[in-house]
């Protein structure tokens, strides 16, 4: 199982990627280093994404609007208490 964590963005031109970045690095502290992209996603989309120096997954069955953001840091499971 892929324990990576991931943040979803709405994105729906190319201009929105910059913001998604933007937030991405405010909340995680890091740039990106991946995206995941619906293959139903606008081609300027996917395009911005390249040029930002991503690595792009084009992917069947996600939203078109979404783009799936990590910076390869894994997921750590909290402790169970019941």
């Amino acid at each position: 199982m892929d324990k990576t964590l991931w943040r979803v963005y709405r994105v729906e031109r190319g201009e929105d990627v910059g913001k998604a970045l933007a937030l991405f690095e405010v909340r995680m502290g890091k740039r990106p280093k991946r995206a995941r992209v619906s293959a139903k996603a606008a081609a300027g989309v996917v395009e911005a994404l390249k040029a930002a120096g991503l690595e792009v997954e084009v992917m069947e069955g996600q939203i078109a609007s979404d783009v799936w953001l990590t910076d390869g840091a894994e997921v750590t499971e909290q402790m169970r208490l019941f």
